[in-house]
């Protein structure tokens, strides 16, 4: 958290959670979200959680993929 000096108050940092999205035709062209139990401190370590999840995916849902997307949420809050 980050301390506020004018209230006293310890206010919440946000945080980042990695979410994955990978569309395949195995998938019949569905897409699968897949939301990482973690949060992280920093936009860029969420950025490469999302790349290692990516990989690590593709030994359960082989290529080829018609769509694959992540985004960095910043709606989960560190108390």
């Amino acid at each position: 958290c980050v301390f506020n000096i004018f209230n006293n108050v310890c206010e919440p940092c946000l945080m980042f959670t990695a979410v994955l999205t990978i569309c395949a035709p195995i998938l019949a062209n569905e897409c699968v979200e897949i939301v990482d139990v973690n949060v992280y401190d920093t936009h860029s370590e969420c950025v490469e959680r999302a790349v290692q999840m990516f990989h690590s995916t593709q030994l359960i849902l082989p290529p080829p993929y018609s769509k694959v997307f992540y985004e960095c949420d910043s709606k989960f809050k560190k108390a």
